[in-house]
C-alpha cells in the first residue's frame, strides 16, 4: 500500500501534521496575549501527550528519528517543527515589539523552552524518573 517505510513515516507525518492540536491549544491564549498561557499550553500539550503509553510511542519515535537522522527525521524536525517554532517565534517577536519584553532572541528562547519540555517529559513521563 505505502512502498516503504519511509513512505509510511511520511504518511504519519502528513496526517499529523494537518491541524495539529497544539495549534488548537495555542489559539486562545494567544488571542488574549496570555504570555504564560501560550508557555502552558506548550508545556501542557508535551506533557499530556507523553503520559498515556499509546501517546509515548510517538515521542519515542521521533526521538530515534532524530538519533537516525533519517528521512523522517528531515520531514517533521524541518518541516512541522520548524514550523511550531516559527509559529510561537512569530508570537514572542510580536509581544517584544509590543513591549511585553526586552528585545530577545525569541527562536533561541523557544528552542530552549521545547528542548526543556521536551526532556521533562521524558524524565517524567517515558523513563519514569520524576513523580513531579
Amino acid at each position: 500500500m505505502f512502498g516503504s517505510k519511509l513512505k509510511i513515516y511520511e504518511a504519519i507525518a502528513a496526517t499529523a501534521y494537518r491541524n495539529h492540536p497544539l495549534d488548537k491549544d495555542l489559539a486562545e491564549p494567544m488571542a488574549k496575549k496570555d504570555d504564560f498561557g501560550v508557555l502552558k499550553a506548550f508545556a501542557a500539550h508535551v506533557l499530556v501527550n507523553t503520559q498515556k503509553r499509546e501517546d509515548r510511542e510517538n515521542l519515542k519515535i521521533l526521538m530515534s528519528a532524530r538519533l537516525k537522522e533519517d528521512q523522517f527525521h528531515k520531514t517533521h524536525f524541518h518541516v512541522q517543527d520548524t514550523l511550531m517554532i516559527s509559529h510561537l517565534e512569530d508570537y514572542f517577536t510580536q509581544r517584544a515589539k509590543e513591549g511585553a519584553f526586552k528585545d530577545i532572541n525569541t527562536r533561541t528562547i523557544i528552542y530552549a523552552f521545547q528542548a526543556m519540555v521536551t526532556n521533562l517529559g521524558i524524565y517524567k513521563n517515558v523513563m519514569k524518573k520524576w513523580s513531579l
